[in-house]
């Protein structure tokens, strides 16, 4: 994020006058802070070596924080894969919702004017063309939780589990 703003700052400053007093410092400030980032980045290159080739025993109060820091890593990264599975899971919810939603529409649509009517009309209530009789929808149920599965879906909103066609 602070690269996007650094990008962004420098661009402005790039419009400025290159004469101004503060945008020779504003440039030779960032010159300055490139040069300490690569310095930075050498550094931890060279740090990941020397703790590579015998760091661990050589410098112990930086294994047991290393090792503290890939514990946090660790959980956080189990904390994400969560809530990627949470996400996915709301999502293939909502696409049932909205599957299920559509096909009540579809059983309620006028096949002469597209208009959506109230539950149980028999004849549109725009044009008056009749309506389809409804077909009695079979409920299917997952196979593995058996949680009532919406018509056409491939995963259960409940456990996940890939359903039969």
């Amino acid at each position: 994020m602070a690269g996007i703003l650094d990008g962004i700052v420098r661009g402005i400053a790039s419009l400025a006058p290159q004469d101004d007093p503060d945008v020779k410092i504003f440039n030779a400030q960032n010159e300055l802070k490139d040069i300490t980032e690569k310095e930075e980045k050498i550094f931890a290159s060279l740090g990941r070596k020397v703790y590579a080739e015998g760091g661990r025993d050589t410098y112990p109060e930086a294994a047991v924080q290393l090792d503290a820091l890939a514990a946090n890593k660790a959980e956080i990264e189990a904390k994400v894969a969560q809530m990627k599975a949470e996400k996915e899971e709301r999502e293939r919810a909502e696409a049932e919702t909205a599957a299920a939603r559509e096909a009540a529409e579809a059983d309620r649509t006028c096949p002469n004017c597209g208009t959506v009517n109230a539950e149980g009309c028999k004849f549109c209530c725009d044009c008056g063309t009749k309506l389809p009789e409804k077909t009695e929808v079979k409920k299917r149920f997952c196979t593995e939780c058996g949680a009532e599965v919406a018509d056409g879906m491939k995963f259960c909103s409940g456990c996940g589990a890939r359903q039969p066609e």
